[in-house]
């Protein structure tokens, strides 16, 4: 319905320039995923985990993002309304990354008086991560609910019903906007897309449950999983980050440097690098999973994701490393076919 009306009032992301769409794609993926989640979460009486602080700076995110999908607004006012909508969840929903675990092997990571500071940095920039990975039909989305799903899951064997209830609602929304958002043997293109509105509120989102889901005495995960189940992005992320700054340009300016592109440039149509990514983003978690179920000390964990990062920063810094690895992908992947 919201994207009839989008589409009669010129609301669209229309085709040129980077963009290899065809049509005019409504990004109204976060306009209706938001509101839809925050009025069912308030009815259901889930209140007391998604908290009015929360909602509030959701809605601030998806006000702005709205607006730069269709006049794009400087960068620093994005960012610091990325940062006033963390600091406002940060302070007045008193929720916080306070301990990381035995992050190196020493014993457990207490952030103390940076606390609040150290946790709206992460916020800022989980929500960046999401947004740069929203460049490929149905990957940002498909991400997030692979993300949620996991948490679900963890909520599940803690038996925390809350949070597993909460999770449930916002997995149920993406995967309402994924059916049109996702390509499919009958779907041949994006419906909608999650805009701005959609992956910054999302990375807002999958920021604070993972504090939920990491923080207190009987948290359902380590923070060293997490770290594993959202690995992906962040990795891509702080790996551009690096490579743009060393070669002088803007760390925020956009280039076909993300992992998406290698896979895309290497000939992937759009549905298979979907689908390769996101089954990165699922093994990875597993991986996480598996290791915290069979007690693996969270610094061999955060170890081995700095190995992961640091190989992967490499192959984005030569890009060569990905366009050849994603050729030998395809090559035997057509084999097999």
């Amino acid at each position: 319905m919201v994207r009839s009306l989008a589409l009669k009032f010129g609301y669209s992301d229309k085709p040129g320039g980077r963009k290899k769409h065809e049509n005019a794609v409504p990004p109204i993926g976060g306009i209706v995923i938001i509101p839809v989640f925050l009025l069912a979460a308030y009815l259901t009486g889930m209140d007391g985990v998604v908290q009015w602080p929360l909602g509030e700076g959701l809605i601030a995110l998806m006000v702005m993002g709205a607006i730069d999908d269709v006049a794009p607004l400087h960068h620093f006012l994005k960012f610091t309304i990325m940062v006033w909508a963390a600091c406002f969840v940060v302070i007045f929903g008193e929720t916080q990354i306070l301990n990381l675990g035995n992050l190196f092997g020493f014993g457990n990571v207490e952030v103390g008086v940076i606390s609040k500071a150290f946790t709206v940095m992460c916020l800022v920039w989980l929500m960046n991560a999401i947004n740069m990975m929203d460049g490929v039909d149905g990957l940002a989305g498909g991400f997030c609910a692979l993300v949620i799903f996991w948490m679900m899951v963890a909520c599940l064997g803690a038996k925390d019903a809350p949070l597993f209830y909460a999770l449930s609602l916002i997995f149920a929304c993406i995967m309402g906007f994924l059916v049109l958002n996702m390509r499919f043997p009958w779907i041949v293109s994006a419906k909608v897309f999650l805009g701005d509105s959609g992956s910054l509120c999302l990375g807002l989102l999958i920021g604070w449950f993972a504090i939920k889901t990491t923080q207190g005495n009987f948290a359902p995960l380590e923070p060293a999983t997490v770290i594993w189940i959202i690995a992906l992005p962040v990795m891509d992320a702080f790996a551009l980050f690096i490579a743009r700054s060393i070669r002088g340009i803007h760390p925020f300016k956009a280039d076909r440097r993300h992992l998406h592109h290698r896979f895309l440039d290497a000939g992937f149509s759009i549905p298979k690098t979907t689908f390769i990514m996101l089954m990165l983003v699922s093994l990875m978690a597993l991986f996480g999973f598996v290791c915290e179920a069979n007690d693996v000390p969270a610094f061999i964990l955060f170890y081995l994701w700095l190995v992961v990062f640091c190989i992967h920063t490499a192959c984005i810094m030569h890009p060569k490393g990905y366009t050849y690895l994603a050729r030998y992908i395809k090559i035997r992947f057509h084999q097999k076919k």
